[in-house]
């Protein structure tokens, strides 16, 4: 690794690091002052058309007129994010994305590690009402996040800044009753927002054999301040979700999934930051935060809760006016506490904490036709060892609005405390390793006119020594390795009148021991968004197709398959007054009967209607 990180830096002269931070200084011909700069691809601040890789933005706009419940219901739209939910809103809720794991999707909330030590990160518990914009990168990130980033990053930016005061009231099927309010300042001495939201459901029977409702309730806190002092700028983020999920469980006195129980959740994240130019040419950025993610059932022992005080120094150094050299690094406090009433001795208590230390560098180039990107990270895990891992990407622009684009990467994901540490009798191995896996992939990026924008990516991951249950030993072991080769697409068109998202994957995930489809993965999926927005009405439709899925039957835990389904979702808004709109939301509009989980059920036709306001 030290290896790696000396070439590179030799490198960085040569190679010509990326544009300015704000304004690249030698950028496409098609990029504009209005152009959206994302900030989870590189981990800096970017306008769009110039990363390299498959990036999507899920904005403001799209979020209100979506009017969701919660996050997964607007990503089910990305093609390739394979939705994983027990039930009806509320159930736990994953994405498989390109194949992979649950666990090989990493969360974010303004750029801080959501994900758990005891397992893969949740959606369910997301309000839409905090959230400004989704950035979504699919492929590798390790480089820059570290473990579990593996095919997705997805970066939930909570929202900031504006004055004045709103709110939003909305009610719906299976008694379904939201509210949210919102404050927000932005003058001097600095900004501050404050927004809140409450949102309860009865639910309905969610799994098959049980015709018991199975509700929730969530409240959701999100608080933003920035100020100046001197020549640093401050900013402070907090966010609190916590509630309660009503589910099915599994009954251990009839070994079968019958049991109606509950669990409090409580999600916390909170950050301060100072960001600074110690030097015209070098930004400086340091970060503290604290993860908090706790479950604790309300029927038994059982509870789950991860602690992760960390801290992370970014570095942007310009180098001339066509490259910059990113070099960061980052510490983390990790602390797992699980207690359990399933082990072989009863009820037993464990806990993990472990140190975990990063090391990263990223230089990135644009000359001419070319575009470069070069990052090389270490990571050590004081558990069980050393990662390194690697991402390279590189675009010509083949004409002046084609570009072609070529990248490889590495991730890794670290095994979390249930499979370090589980019951001897369960499962549990403190010697199992890290997955890992290499990626691979080609695309090509075309705008048609000023308002297009086409996406092609063929690609290719494998993934070695995946964590799984090892029957011949009876322990976790990695005793798996799959491979996933596809072509993902997505298309976009702003028109005056209309605006539209298109995305479709093809895929073969299989495991490559046995050459059998991998279980809850879709061979094919796409999604459509369109929407007309005027200032006296917005109009929406979405779309959601997804084909049949290899799965396990929860009866006999013998092979079943889930069927194939597409969805359609209409929604509008009405400016009845100059702060006053009414809204609608009719979810599954023809009713179809579906899963995403073998035995567990999803909503059938259900309306939605409510009003926003603001001053």
């Amino acid at each position: 690794m030290k290896t790696l990180l000396l070439a590179g830096a030799l490198l960085a002269p040569v190679l010509a690091v990326a544009q300015t931070v704000a304004t690249p200084a030698d950028p496409a011909p098609h990029v504009t002052a209005s152009e959206i700069l994302v900030v989870t691809a590189t981990g800096n601040a970017t306008p769009l058309s110039e990363v390299l890789a498959p990036t999507q933005v899920i904005e403001r706009t799209d979020i209100e007129r979506a009017q969701a419940g919660d996050v997964a219901e607007i990503l089910r739209t990305v093609a390739g994010f394979d939705l994983e939910r027990f039930g009806g809103p509320g159930q736990l809720t994953q994405f498989r994305v390109r194949g992979g794991e649950t666990d090989h999707v990493l969360l974010l909330i303004d750029g801080v590690r959501i994900n758990p030590a005891t397992g893969a990160a949740v959606f369910q518990n997301l309000s839409p009402e905090a959230i400004d914009r989704i950035e979504i990168v699919k492929g590798p990130r390790s480089t820059l996040y570290g473990s579990d980033a593996i095919t997705a990053v997805v970066n939930v930016i909570t929202r900031s800044g504006d004055n004045g005061v709103g709110g939003r009231v909305r009610f719906g099927s299976d008694e379904t009753r939201d509210t949210s309010a919102r404050f927000a300042y932005s003058g001097e001495p600095g900004s501050l927002t404050l927004d809140v939201e409450h949102s309860r459901s009865e639910g309905f029977p969610v799994f098959k054999a049980v015709p018991i409702d199975r509700g929730y309730e969530r409240t959701t806190l999100n608080l933003r301040g920035a100020t100046r002092v001197g020549a640093v700028d401050v900013a402070v983020r907090g966010n609190n979700s916590q509630g309660n999920n009503e589910y099915i469980g599994f009954n251990s006195d009839t070994f079968t999934n019958d049991k109606p129980v509950s669990q409090d959740f409580t999600s916390q994240v909170g950050a301060i930051e100072f960001a600074g130019s110690p030097l015209t040419a070098w930004n400086s950025r340091f970060t503290a935060s604290r993860a908090y993610d706790d479950l604790h059932s309300k029927e038994s022992p059982n509870r789950v809760r991860t602690t992760r005080p960390q801290v992370d120094w970014n570095n942007v150094i310009a180098l001339g006016e066509n490259h910059r050299l990113t070099l960061g690094a980052g510490y983390a406090w990790e602390k797992a506490n699980i207690v359990a009433d399933y082990c072989s001795t009863g009820v037993c208590e464990f806990q993990e904490t472990r140190d975990i230390r990063n090391l990263r560098m990223q230089t990135e180039s644009a000359a001419g036709r070319h575009r470069l990107l070069l990052g090389a990270a270490w990571t050590d895990h004081d558990a069980f060892g050393d990662k390194s891992t690697w991402n390279t990407e590189y675009g010509f622009d083949l004409f002046k609005d084609t570009r072609l684009i070529a990248a490889a990467g590495t991730g890794f994901r670290a095994p979390n405390a249930f499979e370090r540490f589980g019951d001897p009798f369960v499962g549990g191995n403190p010697d199992v390793k890290s997955e890992t896996s290499k990626n691979l992939e080609f695309g090509l990026r075309q705008r048609l006119g000023q308002r297009q924008v086409l996406d092609v990516r063929v690609f290719r991951n494998d993934t070695e020594d995946l964590i799984a249950f090892d029957p011949a030993t009876f322990t976790v072991n990695n005793v798996r390795r799959f491979r996933n080769e596809g072509l993902d697409l997505s298309y976009r068109i702003d028109a005056e009148w209309l605006s539209a998202t298109l995305t479709a994957i093809w895929q073969d995930p299989i495991d490559r021991d046995t050459d059998q489809t991998l279980v809850r993965r879709a061979r094919r999926t796409a999604g459509l968004r369109l929407a007309r927005d005027t200032s006296l009405y917005s109009l929406g439709f979405d779309m959601v197709a997804s084909g049949e899925r290899p799965d396990v039957d929860p009866d006999t835990f013998g092979p079943t398959t889930v069927p194939g389904y597409a969805l359609y979702n209409l929604s509008a808004g009405l400016q009845v007054a100059k702060q006053t709109r009414l809204e609608a939301r009719w979810v599954n509009v023809s009713d179809k009967d579906y899963q995403t989980v073998a035995g567990y059920l999803q909503a059938g036709s259900s309306g939605y209607i409510g009003l926003r306001y603001g001053f």
